[in-house]
């Protein structure tokens, strides 16, 4: 008897990794076939933000946004022109308030020192604090200051008309959505 040839066992090769374009591309491709069956990315039908609520009806459009949580409990974004304006105001308010956090106490910090500098009268309340609604003091401010401040809060609400994306009015003195990818950068600024 002749003995029995082994056939020769092809070895394995690993699979080669998946480059990163891939992966995004995959994880993309994910989204929009989750988006289409009304579930969030994960596949799944729920909110992410609120784990024991549905999905909301939003999670089904063809609108994809940064740092997205299928957070809507009440079901306002009922299409994608309200999705898109809801975005808006949300990333416009949150500046706003980062603004505000910072200018408040440097307003009081600074507005003495500045109005002595340029020879102008100083803002602040008797007791040093920025002029409010609350702490008073509004009637001192100059009526071609508010008028400036309405004249440009309204100059960038018309600019940003024409923007195809929340938020996007091309303000980008640092280029970090070159340097580190406007993904990023979109999803950071409203985590």
């Amino acid at each position: 008897g002749a003995e029995p040839v082994a056939e020769p066992v092809a070895a394995e090769v690993p699979a080669a990794a998946p480059s990163k374009e891939n992966s995004f591309q995959e994880a993309d491709d994910r989204s929009v076939t989750a988006a289409a069956r009304g579930q969030n990315e994960m596949g799944y039908d729920w909110s992410l933000a609120l784990p024991w609520q549905d999905a909301p009806k939003y999670a089904s459009f063809s609108v994809k946004l940064a740092a997205d949580a299928n957070f809507d409990p009440l079901g306002f974004a009922d299409t994608e022109d309200e999705l898109i304006k809801f975005r808006d105001a949300e990333l416009k308010h949150g500046r706003l308030a980062m603004l505000a956090a910072a200018g408040w106490p440097l307003a009081e910090l600074w507005d003495k020192g500045l109005a002595q500098k340029f020879g102008l009268p100083v803002a602040l309340t008797s007791d040093g604090r920025a002029p409010s609604v609350l702490n008073g003091g509004l009637d001192h401010i100059n009526i071609a200051f508010w008028l400036a401040v309405l004249g440009g809060a309204a100059a960038i609400e018309v600019a940003g008309m024409s923007k195809k994306v929340p938020g996007d009015y091309g303000f980008d003195p640092l280029g970090l959505a070159d340097k580190i990818g406007e993904d990023f950068v979109a999803a950071a600024e409203v985590r």
